[in-house]
């Protein structure tokens, strides 16, 4: 199976306001079957994973995502 270099946009969102307080890009070798969506949903997964969960009121979202290297 191949795989690709994705770039997933990981933001920490407030949701009381909506706003958006803190993005960064998390680069992830992931199988090339995933799509775009896919990308983004494991993204979260696994810097949920390493960082660990949220003080209540935020959430990580992902803002985009795109392939590096395929």
């Amino acid at each position: 199976m191949l795989s690709c270099d994705w770039q997933i946009k990981v933001g920490i969102k407030e949701k009381a306001t909506g706003k958006i307080i803190a993005t960064a890009p998390v680069v992830l070798n992931l199988t090339d079957y995933l799509d775009q969506q896919g990308a983004e949903k494991r993204a979260l997964y696994e810097v949920e994973k390493r960082k660990g969960t949220l003080k209540s009121g935020y959430q990580y979202v992902a803002l985009g995502a795109q392939v590096l290297y395929r």
